[in-house]
């Protein structure tokens, strides 16, 4: 009989979201191609961009006029003929002590470096206009202590499962990098942001998934090994789904799951950014996360009971936060394919946005 998980926090659930579709870290992606039309979705930013309506060509921003449109259902504000080329990243706030944890300014300016940077360059260069609201922000759980000290005790582990581009940099402040190469014998990460990550603290990776979400590596995890008796190791967030340490642990592993941060609502960016859907002053939502979704609705609900605007498409990085928007009445617009930036950006221009958008 094979022995259980080797720890889990006594009385913390396993939560919805896996950081393999937050982009997680959001986020890595999964299969080769292009965005498509949305029959499923994931995570969430917001962009504003040059919409293409269907009497036309997509006009180029600048001084569009004001409409006013109203009817049964639809909110009333003003629609723009020609909405702006702003786009709106709701990834979120990087990792914060507990302490720091309070909110801040609503559209803090674009960081030099990391996802949202990442993003926003490659907004610009369709020529679009990149906004930051940060719909939450990431801060360390109690399980990065539990991990420090199992670490210290002299635990170890088989194997390194890194499902977030968020958890290297994390384990490195926690342990110390000269700890990390020797931390695990073999590192397997979700995909390549996750990957550099890894790198960039002084990580082996010995592989890469091809699919960047959960179900992608528990496949290639069992067709490449014998999962029983394995000990591994699997740093991640407290909203992470369950299925990958669940699925582990069915195959005979023995999982040392640690919650090492977690994600909070931003609820009053969440309420900027609805206002500024509703009143059309962004032309786009992208979504990497599926707890985007669920602030993005409470904010909506909480405006007079206005309904998402059918003209303002939203992107979501993968089925997960596709999923979450859909169920609580956002609609989809497109899933990014691959799930990762490219993917987000591809998808945009399918919509006819930015530069190079198709019809």
């Amino acid at each position: 009989m094979r022995e259980g998980p080797l720890h889990r926090e006594p009385g913390q659930p396993r939560k919805q979201q896996d950081e393999a579709t937050l982009a997680p870290e959001p986020p890595d992606g999964e299969d080769p191609g292009r965005g498509r039309r949305a029959t499923s979705g994931a995570g969430v930013h917001l962009l504003h961009l040059g919409w293409k309506g269907e009497e036309g060509p997509r006009r180029q921003a600048g001084g569009p006029s004001l409409l006013s449109r109203s009817g049964p259902g639809r909110d009333s504000g003003p629609v723009r003929e020609s909405p702006p080329n702003l786009v709106a990243i709701t990834r979120p706030r990087d990792l914060l002590p507990p302490e720091a944890a309070s909110g801040g300014v609503l559209r803090p300016p674009i960081p030099d470096s990391g996802p949202v940077a990442d993003l926003a360059d490659r907004l610009r260069r369709i020529g679009l206009l990149p906004v930051w609201y940060p719909l939450t922000r990431l801060v360390r759980h109690d399980g990065s202590e539990a991990l420090r000290k199992e670490v210290k005790a002299g635990t170890s582990y088989d194997l390194l499962v890194l499902t977030s581009r968020r958890v290297p940099g994390l384990l490195g402040a926690l342990l110390g990098l000269d700890r990390l190469p020797s931390l695990c014998r073999e590192v397997w990460c979700v995909g390549p942001g996750t990957a550099t990550a890894a790198r960039r603290v002084g990580m082996e990776v010995h592989r890469v998934a091809e699919r960047h979400i959960a179900e992608g590596l528990l496949a290639e995890l069992g067709s490449a090994r014998d999962l029983e008796g394995i000990r591994i190791l699997l740093p991640r967030s407290l909203q992470a789904r369950p299925l990958l340490a669940r699925e582990l642990e069915a195959a005979g592993a023995r999982v040392g799951e640690f919650h090492v941060y977690r994600s909070e609502a931003d609820e009053a960016v969440a309420t900027a950014l609805v206002g500024d859907v509703l009143r059309r002053q962004v032309g786009c939502v992208t979504l990497t996360a599926a707890s985007g979704a669920d602030s993005l609705a409470r904010a909506l609900g909480a405006s007079r009971g206005a309904a998402w605007p059918v003209d303002v498409p939203v992107v979501v990085i993968g089925p997960e936060a596709g999923e979450a928007a859909r169920s609580r009445g956002i609609p989809v617009a497109c899933v990014a394919s691959p799930h990762n930036l490219d993917g987000i950006v591809a998808g945009i221009q399918d919509l006819g946005l930015g530069r190079g958008g198709g019809g």
